[in-house]
C-alpha cells in the first residue's frame, strides 16, 4: 500500500515537473527575446561594438539564465574573435533551446556586428520576430499540456493506487 502511494505521488510529481519544464522554457524564450531587443537598443543608441554591448548586457539582472552571454564575454576577454566566440558559446552552453532556436542564435552571431547600424537594427528586428514566434509556440504548448500533464499524472497514479490496493 505504501509503494502504491509512492507511485501515485511520483506520477503526480512527474506531471508537475513536465509543466514546470514547459514554463521554464517560456521564461527562457522571453529572456532571449528581451536580449535581442536590448541588442537593438544598445546598437542604436550607444553605437558600441558587438563585444562591448555584450559586456554591458552580461551584468543585466533581467538576462540571468542566458548563460551563453557570459561565456561569450569570457572568450572575448581571452582575445577570441566575436563570431567564433559566439558560435562556441551557443554550441556548448545553449542546451535548453530547440534545434531551430539554436540555429537562429548561431545565425544571429554571424550577422550581428557585420554591417552598418541601420542593417543591424533591421536584422535584429527579424530575429526578435523569430523568437516571438518561438515564444508563442511555447505558450500554446504550455496552455495545452501543462494542466493536462499534472492531472493525467495524478489520475493515472490514483488509478494504479486503487488497482494495487
Amino acid at each position: 500500500m505504501l509503494g502504491a502511494g509512492f507511485l501515485w505521488i511520483s506520477l503526480t510529481f512527474l506531471g508537475v515537473a513536465y509543466a514546470h519544464k514547459l514554463k521554464s522554457r517560456i521564461i527562457l524564450l522571453e529572456k532571449t527575446k528581451y536580449f535581442i531587443s536590448q541588442l537593438a537598443v544598445e546598437t542604436e543608441y550607444l553605437q558600441l561594438s558587438a563585444g562591448e554591448i555584450l559586456f554591458r548586457l552580461s551584468d543585466s539582472p533581467q538576462l540571468r539564465g542566458i548563460d551563453f552571454i557570459n561565456d561569450i564575454c569570457l572568450m572575448l576577454s581571452e582575445n577570441e574573435d566575436f563570431p567564433q566566440a559566439w558560435k562556441k558559446a551557443i554550441e556548448h552552453t545553449a542546451l535548453n533551446y530547440k534545434i531551430a532556436e539554436k540555429e537562429k542564435l548561431l545565425q544571429l552571431g554571424l550577422d550581428f556586428g557585420t554591417t552598418d547600424i541601420k542593417n543591424q537594427l533591421s536584422m535584429l528586428k527579424i530575429y526578435e520576430s523569430y523568437f516571438e514566434d518561438f515564444l508563442s509556440e511555447a505558450k500554446s504548448l504550455y496552455m495545452r499540456q501543462a494542466k493536462m500533464s499534472t492531472l493525467l499524472g495524478s489520475l493515472i497514479g490514483c488509478m494504479l493506487f486503487i488497482l494495487l490496493i
